[in-house]
């Protein structure tokens, strides 16, 4: 009886040292877990920079190069190409010839046609002119002697003077008519003679040529394509949400995906009033930004990425925007000494980003700063590589 007694008591005292020890493994294992998922805030060391501060809108464009599509006026074989692709000319350069024998025999027959034509009027206005002077002349004595004539002579004699008056008139109305057309036919011929070579009508490169000599080409065929020697022209769409944001006049950047390293300036020329609607609904309006330079570079379709500049400031001292905070109405930063020591440095800003801000007053060039991070608290404490703990940590 005394035996079992006693290993009921000890059997008591086993459970009761179990659950003791469940407890104490329970609590360490509640504080481990929520300090697990518990924050603490940690610093990054960042150096005070001088660079640009930029507010700006982005947007997508593509590059819309100026092109002009030149061809013949008139069809013919080609017998001289003077370009090729790459090339640089100017305006009034002659590019390719056609052959020209038929235009210039057409030219030399349409002269002669008219001169042909001149002759037979002006001898014809002579003979009407002479017609009319000579019955002018009877109806005049007719006139001045009505007696020797009856009334019926009279009047038969004003009426042949009347119709030749109205003869010779119409000649000569003819005749001007005549002459007119026969320069006009001349001027075409000339024309048509003068369009057998392809002169180019701006300062350019050549994109392209699309003709060979010996081939056959019809009239207003595109033969060479050239590209306007001017700035390469941007071309975006800007949702309705921003477009009140933006101006005509105001500063772009574009980079290119062909040349990511390379910032590319330019202004804003045009707002299209005019909203263009996609399928989903989305409203958007087109605009037009011209680049200060990349004519060498830019090529038909090319893609970028647009800064529409709303403000800016260049060459200017800057930290993350982060680093800063406000003790007692007083920007500060927590500042890292040459011999390690963190202190409090009050400082005096002014343009900011979302990422950073400009320091005016407060801090130099090359100085280091801490950027609060959060992480979270882990087991392995090798984790917090590149961090390391707040002041007084």
């Amino acid at each position: 009886m005394l035996k079992k007694i006693f290993i009921n008591k000890k059997l008591r005292y086993s459970l009761s040292v179990l659950l003791i020890v469940c407890a104490v493994s329970g609590v360490y294992y509640y504080k481990n877990t929520l300090a697990e998922s518990e924050e603490e805030p940690s610093y990054q060391e960042a150096e005070v920079t001088r660079g640009d501060i930029t507010v700006s809108l982005t947007g997508d464009g593509n590059a819309d190069i100026s092109v002009t599509n030149l061809g013949f006026e008139v069809s013919g074989t080609i017998i001289e190409v003077l370009v090729e692709p790459g090339q640089v000319v100017q305006a009034g350069d002659i590019l390719a010839r056609l052959d020209d024998t038929d235009y210039a025999n057409e030219l030399t027959k349409t002269k002669q046609d008219q001169e042909l034509d001149n002759i037979s009027n002006e001898q014809k206005t002579r003979e009407l002119k002479s017609t009319m002077e000579a019955l002018e002349t009877e109806y005049n004595i007719m006139l001045q002697i009505p007696d020797a004539y009856t009334q019926k002579e009279i009047d038969d004699m004003k009426l042949d003077y009347e119709e030749a008056v109205y003869s010779y008139e119409t000649q000569i109305k003819t005749y001007e008519i005549s002459k007119a057309s026969g320069e006009t036919n001349v001027k075409s011929a000339q024309d048509a003679l003068e369009n057998t070579v392809l002169v180019s009508p701006i300062n350019s490169t050549v994109l392209a040529v699309e003709y060979s000599v010996g081939e056959t080409i019809e009239e207003n065929t595109t033969c060479i394509i050239l590209q306007n020697d001017s700035n390469v022209k941007v071309v975006s769409s800007i949702s309705e949400v921003d477009i009140t944001s933006i101006s005509v006049g105001q500063t772009v950047e574009a980079i290119f995906d062909a040349y990511e390293d390379e910032i590319f300036t330019g202004t804003l020329t045009f707002i299209d009033s005019i909203a263009e609607t996609d399928s989903s609904g989305l409203v958007t309006y087109e605009v037009e930004v011209v680049l200060d330079e990349g004519k060498d570079k830019i090529k038909q379709g090319m893609t970028c990425t647009l800064e529409l500049i709303q403000k800016q400031v260049k060459d200017v001292l800057m930290i993350p925007i982060k680093a800063v905070s406000i003790v007692d109405g007083e920007q500060v930063v927590q500042l890292k000494n040459d011999d390690g020591t963190i202190t409090k440095q009050a400082i005096t800003t002014e343009f900011s980003d979302d990422n950073y801000v400009e320091v005016s007053a407060g801090l130099e060039e090359g100085q280091i700063v801490l950027v609060p991070v959060t992480k979270a608290i882990t087991k392995d404490t090798n984790s917090n590589s590149g961090m390391m703990p707040g002041p007084g940590m």
